[in-house]
């Protein structure tokens, strides 16, 4: 059996970093894949030019999006993959630095299943990453480990 793959789409570098060195704190047993922008990100979930070969970019388990990104935006990007029947099923966790209420609202009326704040802290996302890596570890992915998280938006 292979392992599960996250698809982080985020358009900050020192963000997609940290996140991978959390991982790697937690020993995640998944495929991280990282896309820096939801153009990006659109391609590889289509599996389009450098993301065709899907032994090597395999369709993600779980997408963890930014929202406050150039666009298209994480909003944009969420819309996009609500509105392709292809894409049903697949889960997306909003994680941004955005505490805005109107955020949190539109994401969910838009379909997320899980929304997260980021913290500045390395400690706080190595927690993240661990809740994640358990999140992920069964098909499909059991997100209310998430909701246990005082990061989680409702």
């Amino acid at each position: 059996m292979t392992n599960p793959t996250l698809l982080h789409i985020d358009d900050s570098e020192d963000d997609r970093f940290l996140f991978g060195k959390a991982c790697a704190e937690v020993s995640a047993d998944f495929n991280l894949q990282g896309v820096t922008g939801g153009s990006e990100g659109q391609g590889y979930l289509q599996g389009t030019g450098v993301y065709a070969d899907r032994s090597k970019f395999p369709f993600p388990d779980l997408v963890l999006l930014d929202l406050k990104m150039p666009p298209p935006d994480g909003f944009g990007v969420l819309r996009w993959i609500r509105d392709r029947p292809e894409f049903n099923g697949l889960a997306v966790c909003i994680h941004t630095s955005s505490f805005q209420y109107e955020d949190i609202q539109k994401t969910y009326a838009l379909g997320a299943n899980c929304f997260l704040t980021k913290s500045a802290s390395f400690e706080k996302l190595v927690v993240v990453a661990a809740a994640i890596a358990q999140a992920i570890s069964q098909l499909p992915p059991q997100l209310e480990v998430l909701k246990q998280l005082p990061e989680f938006r409702q």
